[in-house]
């Protein structure tokens, strides 16, 4: 049975992490334009379907305070059943390295079971729609006189040359956002610094 279409005025949601374990974030987009309308900045030792999980109560909060009524759109059946379910069942061991994901997760339960809402909280359909509008994909936003720029990770180092010479002449302001393991050496050598939620600085242009 064909599956119709998306609806194009809602909110989708994807969580990230280097592996299904770890460090893990999530943002939401409007689907159409795919603008972001938040995102959450990577939170230690988690899981993918946690950080799913409270990605799309933080779409239902948001669409809830700004009293508007579009559905959800999620990749993750377990995270969807969950919400519906006011529940999360994980193996996953609570820590000292994971008091933030865990405390976030008590409050969005406590949200679920405390607020009404109308919103529709959907699945993904991805082998017929393509990639999630949210899809982190190894994309980038990097924020300089464009701040809707979004480059893809394999061409951060062709789009912004890290072994040029510094330039006292023409830099550029630039934040960079989401999975930059593979490269945090030599963003850290070409003058970007952590500052606990990004990398940040000014680089020369070529």
């Amino acid at each position: 049975m064909p599956v119709s279409k998306p609806i194009v005025d809602s909110i989708c949601v994807e969580a990230s992490g280097i592996g299904n374990q770890g460090d893990v974030e999530y943002r939401g987009v409007h689907t159409a334009t795919r603008e972001v309308i938040f995102h959450k900045r990577p939170m230690s030792n988690g899981t993918k379907e946690l950080a799913e999980f409270l990605a799309i109560v933080h779409a239902l909060a948001h669409l809830n305070n700004q009293g508007r009524n579009i559905p959800i759109y999620s990749a993750s059946e377990t995270a969807i059943l969950w919400v519906r379910s006011k529940n999360v069942w994980t193996d996953w061991e609570r820590s000292e390295n994971n008091e933030e994901i865990f405390n976030l997760i008590e409050r969005a339960l406590s949200w679920l079971k405390n607020k009404d809402y109308a919103n529709a909280v959907l699945k993904w359909h991805t082998s017929s729609w393509g990639k999630i509008s949210a899809n982190f994909g190894g994309e980038h936003p990097v924020i300089n006189q464009c701040p809707q720029t979004v480059q893809p990770l394999k061409t951060i180092e062709n789009s912004v040359n890290l072994t040029v010479p510094r330039s006292i002449e023409q830099r550029v302001n630039i934040l960079i956002y989401g999975k930059t393991y593979p490269v945090k050496q030599r963003l850290n050598k070409a003058g970007l610094s952590w500052n606990g939620k990004a990398w940040i600085g000014a680089l020369p242009l070529d």
